[in-house]
Order: structure tokens, then C-alpha cells, then sequence
């Protein structure tokens, strides 16, 4: 059994009473979900689910009901979208280098040295995944959860959580610190968990019970147990909690020793007064997708009708009173039949208008048009329209940008406090350091994009030789290699820019080997010479040179 518990909950009473406590918390915050509703009757998290069916295409909204035996289409109008809003923002903050400047107010080696380890660090968690995992949860449901942990012998992990699988009670809170129970549900093997509770790692003097209808498995080990792992407020002191929810039982409990949650929920935008916004960006699209829907299928339905027409046949001898007939269909009648086509009167002009109306109404609901999903412009479309298309999309990322960037940093800060508290860098006073330093996302506004940055410093190198000594000061220079290193790491490129980058000092100093080297091989006439040293392709001689000629 384990047997350390944090004072005041050392008997099992106390632990249940917590455990109780927390379930009910838990079960506040669902019921809110659910009374949230919207003018259709939906609540949140039916907004939610509903939002993620569509973008699968599990789910087709329409409005056709009222159509007997009517089959809607799906036409993507959300999806590319939201894919395009996540690529343009996500892509664009993680494909900075590094992902986070550091700027202190007290200059020194310390913050260079924690920017490169915070980028190495975040890198190698997987960055660049977890903040698109991160965008889509937002387009789709709001916000998208992020936690930050430093485990032994791993260093710095990132993990993405389903918006439907968060805890943020109350939800009136605007920031994750001012909640008091924060967490996320997870699913846990019975088999497991009682391994767990055998090593001594969760409480074994709680019950343990899961899905026993055999519904889901047949193997009482695999029976699945919701648990909730929560970092929860109890008087002046916060905890870290691992709660079985069926049985309202502590599995686990511990002291949680940082100063704000490891919990990050970047959103693309925010309301005041509530955590989760009301409307995400997939639920304000919603409405278009359904007309979108509606008109693509009528335009089908309609097209069919008016091709295939219904037809009245009079003065003949049948089985049935109406016959189906179908495109290479022989009939037969007896008598004297007539038959009177009866038009459709259907026209679709309209149709093709509405569509794409509606198409250039989710472009502004968005605020990603066609020129960011690569669909060209209507025929006729000036340079003036144009350029205000890439204006107005170039603001609406912009903003998404900003306002996603705000978790993300605070989540750097977290990051560094970790790394700091694991690894040292050396550092002589980390607090001051961190309180002294300030992260901002690199890649959070479009000029410190790869390609603005490039532009950037192509201009002012043709204008430094164009203008030569009349833009510089004299007793001044052009610094190229800093311009170099800056477009090497705006390039992005698949190797170190050292390996790229050499220093005079460094290229002298291999110069020296390289001609010892020669010496050594090459004796004086009459003196012993070496043996000949490995070949190239032999392990352990990677600063070899090939032989001249």
C-alpha cells in the first residue's frame, strides 16, 4: 500500500471526503456545459461534438428533412477552412527559429543560453505537433489543452487533450490559475491499475470497479476505469489528484510544487467573463456549411428531376397504378397508351449564385478567403481586389496569431522554470533570471515569417551596397555573418547553421591539423614514412580529407 500521503490527508476518511468533493466539482462542471445552450436547443458540448462529426464527415448538416427520401450531400466548406486557418497559424508559429525569443531587462549569457535550450527542449517534445494538435481542438471546440511536465530520464513532455476530455471548474473563470480544480480524463486498464496500486505507486485501500457489463470487453483486466488527473485547490495549497470517478476514491495525492497550473489552453478567440468562448471558429461556420449542403444538393435533386421528368400514362392495361422506369428500361403495356411528360421547372441558376454567395460569407466569418485554400478568383476579379483579399486575410491571421500566441508563451515560461529547476544550463540565479526574462512567440506576426525575413534582409543588403557609407556611419561596418545567421535561420534548414557557419578561428585551427597532417604522411626523402591512414568511408575519420587529384 502506499504509504506516504501529504499532511492532513494521511487517514482514508480524509482522502474520501476530497475524492467526494472533487466528484462533485466535476459533476458542476458538466451540468454547466450543458446549460449553456445556443438558440437551437444545442448546448456546448453538443456544439462540440457536432463541430467534430461535421469535419470528420460523419455527420451532414441540412435542413432538407421536410424532403421524403432526400439524401444530403456533404460538400466541404468547413473543413478546408479550418485546415487552412491551423496550417497558416500553427505552421507559421512553429516554423520560427528559434520558437521563442528571450529578451531580459538584465543583458547577459544567461538568456541566450536558455533560449537555445528552451527551443532544443520543446523540439525534441514535439512542438510543432502539439501546437497544431492544440489549433485544431480550438477551431473546432474553442480552446485546445495543452500540459507541460518534466519526467526523469524523458526531460520536457508535451500532451494534447480533447476539449470534451477537460475539467476547468468554475467555468467563469477567465485563466486556468484562477480555476480551482483544473485536469483532464484518462482511461485506464483495470489490469493496470491494479499494478499500480501493487507497487505502491495509488492507494490500494480503495475499491476498484469499471465497466462491468461486459459491453465493451470480455477480460475483467481490461475493463476500462475513468479516472480524472486534476491539479486542485485545497485552501492555500494545491495538490496534484489522481481520481477514480466511479467510485469517488483518491488513487493518488500529492503536493504540487509549481506556482500556476502545467495546464495551457490556447484559443484563437477570446470572451470575457467564461473560459470557453461561446462560438468557436468550425460552430460560427456552421449555419454556412448547412446552406452550403442544402444548395448543392437541391442543385443535384433538381438537375435529376428536370433530366428525368415524372410521366403520366393513360389508356392502358397495367399490374401497378404507377410504374419506376429508369435510364435502358423496356416497358411493356397493353392497349393504347398516352403519355405526358410533367416538367420540373426547375432552374439552378440561382442555386450556383447562393453557393457562392455563401462561399464569400464564410470567408468573412473566417477570415480566410480563397487565396489562402488556393482557389483561384472569380473571372474579372481586379489587382485592387486582390490585394485587399490578402490584406484582409493577412489581418485575420494576424489576430488568430496573437491571440493563440498568449497560452503559448506563458507555456514557455512554464518550460523554462522546468528546465531550469532539472538541468541548471549553469545559470548561477534562475529565479532572477526568469523573473527578469520575457518569451515572446518568434513566429507570431507575419514579418517573422521565413519569407518576410529573407525579403527583410535582402533589401537592406541591396540597399547598404547601393548607398554604400551614405546609410552607415563611419566608424561602422555591415555586419554580414550576423545577417547571414539570421537568413540561415530563417531558411529553416535541415542541419546545424555551425555546420554551415565557421568561425576564422575554427577554419584556421583545422587548417593547422589538415597540414600536419600532410607533413606527417609526407616524410622528408630518406626517412621512414607512416603507415597510410584509414580511407574515408571507414568509421572514426570524418574530418578526413579526400586525396588531392
Amino acid at each position: 500500500m502506499r504509504t506516504f500521503a501529504p499532511k492532513g490527508f494521511e487517514s482514508p476518511e480524509a482522502r474520501l471526503a476530497l475524492a467526494q468533493k472533487l466528484c462533485g466539482k466535476i459533476d458542476a462542471y458538466e451540468a454547466s456545459m450543458l446549460s449553456d445552450t445556443d438558440d437551437g436547443g444545442l448546448a456546448t458540448s453538443e456544439r462540440w461534438s457536432r463541430a467534430q462529426r461535421t469535419y470528420d464527415e460523419s455527420f451532414v448538416p441540412s435542413s432538407l428533412q421536410f424532403l421524403p427520401g432526400a439524401k444530403p450531400y456533404h460538400v466541404a466548406l468547413l473543413n478546408p477552412r479550418i485546415d487552412g486557418i491551423v496550417g497558416a497559424v500553427c505552421g507559421g508559429l512553429a516554423a520560427a527559429r528559434p520558437y521563442f525569443v528571450v529578451s531580459n531587462s538584465e543583458p547577459g549569457p544567461d538568456s541566450e543560453i536558455l533560449e537555445r535550450a528552451l527551443h532544443d527542449r520543446l523540439q525534441k517534445a514535439g512542438f510543432e505537433r502539439r501546437v497544431r494538435d492544440a489549433g485544431y481542438q480550438a477551431a473546432l471546440k474553442g480552446r485546445g489543452m495543452l500540459r507541460v511536465r518534466y519526467l526523469a530520464g524523458e526531460g520536457l513532455r508535451i500532451d494534447a487533450f480533447d476539449a470534451e476530455d477537460c475539467v476547468v471548474y468554475p467555468t467563469y473563470c477567465e485563466s486556468l490559475s484562477a480555476a480551482s480544480v483544473v485536469g483532464h480524463r484518462f482511461i485506464l486498464r483495470r489490469g493496470e491499475l491494479v499494478a499500480r496500486q501493487e507497487a505502491r505507486t495509488y492507494f490500494a485501500d480503495v475499491p476498484v470497479s469499471g465497466d462491468d457489463s461486459r459491453a465493451v470487453v470480455n477480460d475483467e483486466e481490461d475493463e476500462p476505469i475513468i479516472c480524472y488527473d486534476l491539479v486542485a485547490k485545497v485552501g492555500d495549497r494545491s495538490y496534484r489528484v489522481t481520481l477514480n470517478r466511479k467510485d469517488a476514491v483518491l488513487l493518488d495525492i500529492e503536493p504540487y510544487g509549481l506556482a500556476t497550473p502545467w495546464y495551457f489552453a490556447p484559443a484563437f478567440r477570446c470572451d470575457v467573463g467564461q473560459f470557453w468562448p461561446r462560438r468557436s471558429i468550425a460552430d460560427r461556420l456552421m449555419e454556412a456549411q448547412t446552406l452550403y449542403n442544402d444548395a448543392f444538393t437541391l442543385l443535384v435533386l433538381g438537375s435529376a428531376a428536370a433530366a428525368f421528368p415524372s410521366v403520366a400514362v393513360s389508356g392502358f392495361v397495367g399490374q401497378e397504378s404507377t410504374t419506376s422506369t429508369g435510364i435502358g428500361h423496356f416497358l411493356f403495356f397493353r392497349g393504347n397508351p398516352q403519355f405526358t411528360p410533367i416538367p420540373s421547372g426547375f432552374r439552378g441558376e440561382a442555386l450556383s449564385w447562393i453557393a457562392a454567395n455563401i462561399e464569400r460569407i464564410a470567408d468573412s466569418v473566417s477570415r480566410f478567403g480563397q487565396l489562402g485554400l488556393g482557389t483561384p478568383l472569380r473571372a474579372g476579379a481586379t489587382a485592387t481586389e486582390a490585394n485587399a483579399l490578402v490584406m484582409g486575410q493577412q489581418a485575420g491571421v494576424s489576430e488568430y496569431a496573437a491571440t493563440f500566441a498568449l497560452e503559448l508563451e506563458r507555456m514557455a515560461n512554464h518550460a523554462a522554470e522546468l528546465i531550469l529547476r532539472h538541468e541548471g544550463l549553469g545559470v548561477r540565479s534562475p529565479k532572477r533570471l526568469l523573473s527578469t526574462c520575457r518569451f515572446e512567440l518568434n513566429g507570431k506576426s507575419l514579418a517573422n515569417s521565413p519569407q518576410a525575413i529573407q525579403q527583410k534582409i535582402g533589401l537592406f543588403l541591396q540597399g547598404a551596397q547601393a548607398l554604400g557609407l551614405q546609410t552607415v556611419p563611419a566608424d561602422k561596418a555591415v555586419n554580414g555573418g550576423a545577417a547571414m545567421q539570421a537568413l540561415l535561420n530563417a531558411l529553416d534548414l535541415p542541419v546545424s547553421t555551425a555546420k554551415i557557419l565557421i568561425s576564422n578561428d575554427e577554419l584556421l585551427a583545422n587548417l593547422r591539423s589538415v597540414q600536419s597532417g600532410l607533413a606527417a604522411t609526407n616524410p622528408e626523402r630518406g626517412a621512414p614514412s607512416d603507415p597510410p591512414g584509414p580511407r574515408l568511408d571507414e568509421l572514426g575519420v570524418g574530418a578526413d580529407l579526400p586525396p588531392a587529384g
